[in-house]
């Protein structure tokens, strides 16, 4: 008997029925096979939004126009809220994940002129994609709270800096304040 055309079976490979009839939520509890396909949509978006960052970098009058708008700065002052609030409330879901992704990304808008250092390009990243990263790691619920914590903290760092970039603080300020928030940092992982 033929099969029907677009079942899965008429298909002439393997498909894991990962997505089929699935919630979000239901694909969390998967086999660590389909949770692979979890990581696909952000991953890709992580990578337009690194690539419109690298356009961005010739195209000088854009990234000035973007960077200038109100609801651009509005959004890169609220990471640290933002970061808490997914990571608290939202840790775990596939949606909120891909969500997630624009804003831990700036929406490919790179603040100011960065340098031209691979090494650096490369730390610069991963501190961007970490949340996201944390977003898909099982942790125990007791931790989501302290790991909310410590990832809004960290974030913080960019709203302090957008203060000393616009000046409305001095660099001295900027640097304790950095400096505290590394000391919570460690206190906080040796606690747990």
């Amino acid at each position: 008997m033929p099969r029907p055309m677009g079942s899965r079976e008429s298909l002439p490979f393997s498909c894991p029925r990962v997505f089929a009839g699935v919630s979000p939520t239901q694909m969390l509890t998967q086999s660590e096979d389909a949770k692979v396909h979890l990581w696909i949509l952000p991953s890709l978006l992580c990578i337009m939004f690194i690539q419109f960052s690298r356009y961005l970098r010739h195209h000088k009058e854009l990234r000035s126009k973007i960077t200038k708008s109100w609801m651009w700065k509005t959004q890169f002052f609220c990471h640290p809220v933002i970061i808490f609030i997914f990571l608290s409330k939202f840790h775990g879901s596939y949606i909120a994940t891909v969500l997630l992704v624009p804003f831990v990304l700036n929406f490919g808008v790179e603040p100011w002129k960065l340098p031209n250092d691979l090494m650096f390009y490369g730390f610069f990243y991963l501190h961007h994609i970490a949340p996201i990263t944390l977003m898909h790691i099982t942790i125990p619920h007791h931790q989501k709270l302290s790991q909310a914590l410590l990832f809004g903290h960290a974030w913080c760092l960019h709203p302090i800096g957008s203060l000393v970039h616009w000046g409305y603080v001095n660099k001295e300020v900027y640097s304790s304040l950095s400096h505290s928030i590394s000391i919570k940092y460690i206190y906080m992982h040796q606690d747990l």
